[in-house]
């Protein structure tokens, strides 16, 4: 144990014991998962930028080779979770399979990509869920008032706007800090809006045949001076893959980092290792579960608006919202519940997609916390950052001075991101984290079997199935690593997938090379640190070979 240290060293982990309670269960993890996919926001996405971006695309094809690749990573996450059930993620699966330097710059990049993204997804509960209702309840009801205060609300220096997303990130931390049942309760009624507006939304495009989303659309055009069904299908005829020879194979494969997007990401309960109940089944349930569930609402909703409103009309919609039409899209909102909303002319559907978009958005600043702040107990926990970081409180059970600290950043991130939106706007936390966190994690569970270290903590967890002899977490962690590359591929050669932005030298700048240097600056730092506390008779390299206390 590294409690036994040699003569004259000092304890190399922060104390014994983390001070958090194991109360989460299966269907907490689920939830917790399916609020980080954000599957009514992935299902937008994919709706949209699918045929949009890649117009020649098979998207249900792609879509079904996306969940598998996913399921492959997902199932990596839920092994190395279930071998190493602590708080910290990736920093404790690869700090420990691999090398420290590599955790804490793996986990290092997700942190300072989730201060980016508490602000920019806290503001898309007003600029996309708020927005939206507003607008189609102004649509629905001829009220073009309604209509002007959902531009206005798109806007996230707004005065409205503005507050509405500051009071999110601030009660967030508030929330966290009084522990996680409150969390846990309140994610649940998010999870569930969410689930039932996507439920509506299929009752509604499968109930609802291509002629007459075309008279309802034509009507609505009208009142907004928008294009009419006819005429944006035809300009779908303008939109073209950014290198116009990529054919349909592809284009297809293109699908892969649009449905990355979403499915890639109910691996949030892997950061809540600590504090999951029975971690086996709950990480698999909550992993797994997650890309399994997610993956038949995206297939399904997007067959269904694509059999409702027409490949064509979507295309040709992307192009008008783009400029890469003469005619300009003219509706207050381009996504799906938007369109379910037009059908049903319904004001209670249009405030049931709103909230439930509000819902699949409210716990994004919550979840960058959770993940910043056990991300940052692990570290304190090895010695790499203050003790005061690793404090918990005894009555909340809460990383409370962690808390306090990304409360602050958070908000004051958020200032800088309402002045300075129109240059973020294309900001992908994609790459920074399928090139270091998901691949680490890959790479990580590829050796967790064969490492000497490592390998007593594989053959004691559980997990221990093979398939010809080879270990199956490391079948799926190759098959995870390669499809990774395929995915960091597209997002390096793509301008509109937001990473190599082509339009803005700013967009490329912050996605591609700070992106980098921000994860050699961690590995650096760790060095550093590393030597720092040798000077202070702490050998934390003692911690990395065990696992840090629960």
């Amino acid at each position: 144990m590294a409690e036994a240290q040699q003569a004259g060293e000092k304890r190399v982990f922060l104390r014994e014991a983390t001070g958090l309670v194991r109360e989460m269960k299966w269907y907490d993890a689920l939830f917790l998962n399916f609020l980080n996919m954000s599957i009514g926001l992935g299902a937008a996405w994919v709706i949209f930028f699918g045929p949009g971006i890649y117009p020649q695309a098979n998207v249900t094809l792609g879509l079904v080779i996306c969940a598998l690749g996913c399921m492959a990573g997902m199932y990596c996450f839920a092994a190395l979770t279930t071998a190493m059930p602590r708080s910290g993620g990736d920093y404790v699966f690869v700090s420990r399979c691999l090398h420290p330097a590599l955790g804490l710059a793996s986990n290092w990049m997700w942190v300072v990509w989730n201060v980016v993204w508490c602000a920019v997804l806290g503001t898309w509960v007003v600029t996309w869920g708020l927005r939206d209702l507003v607008g189609g309840l102004g649509v629905i009801n001829n009220d073009q008032g309604l209509v002007s205060l959902a531009t206005d609300l798109s806007h996230p220096d707004h005065p409205i706007t503005f507050a509405i997303t500051a009071a999110v990130v601030i009660l967030s931390g508030v929330m966290l800090a009084l522990g996680l049942r409150v969390y846990l309760k309140v994610q649940a009624i998010c999870a569930i809006v969410g689930l039932i507006m996507l439920v509506v939304a299929v009752a509604i495009f499968a109930t609802t045949p291509n002629d007459k989303f075309q008279q309802v659309w034509n009507e609505y055009a009208a009142q907004q001076g928008a294009a009419n069904y006819s005429a944006t299908v035809g300009d779908a005829s303008s939109v073209t893959a950014w290198y116009t020879n990529w054919g349909g194979n592809i284009q297809t494969l293109g699908i892969l980092p649009i449905g990355f997007w979403v499915l890639a990401y109910p691996y949030f309960s892997a950061f809540m290792g600590g504090e999951l109940k029975r971690a086996k089944s709950t990480a698999f349930i909550g992993n797994m579960g997650g890309v399994v569930i997610g993956a038949v609402f995206i297939i399904a909703l997007w067959l269904l608006a694509a059999g409702t409103m027409g490949h064509d009309f979507i295309v040709g919609t992307y192009g008008q919202f783009y400029g890469y039409t003469s005619t300009a899209y003219g509706m207050p909102s381009q996504w799906f519940g938007f369109d379910v909303s037009l059908m049903s002319k319904s004001p209670a559907v249009d405030i049931l997609m709103g909230a439930g978009m509000i819902g699949w958005l409210l716990m994004y600043p919550a979840l960058s916390y959770l993940g910043q702040t056990r991300a940052a107990l692990a570290w304190s926990f090895d010695r790499l950052i203050p003790g005061w970081f690793g404090k918990v409180s005894e009555r909340w059970h809460t990383p409370i001075n962690a808390i306090l600290f990304f409360t602050i950043l958070n908000t004051l991130y958020l200032i800088v991101y309402a002045k300075s939106y129109s240059y973020q706007a294309s900001f992908s936390a994609v790459l920074g984290q399928g090139s270091a966190t998901f691949l680490f994690v890959g790479l990580a569970a590829i050796v967790l079997p064969f490492r000497k270290r490592t390998k007593p903590i594989y053959e004691a967890s559980g997990v221990k199935r093979s398939i010809v002899g080879v270990p199956l977490v490391t079948i799926a962690g190759i098959i995870w690593v390669i499809f990774l590359f395929v995915n960091i591929y597209y997002f390096w050669v793509d301008p509109n997938l937001g990473a190599n932005d082509y339009f803005s030298k700013i967009v490329k700048f912050f996605s591609l090379y700070f992106t980098y240097a921000m994860f050699f600056f961690a590995m650096a730092y760790y060095f550093i640190v590393r030597w720092y506390r040798s000077r202070q008779g702490v050998n934390i390299d003692l911690a990395y070979q065990e696992l840090p206390p629960e």
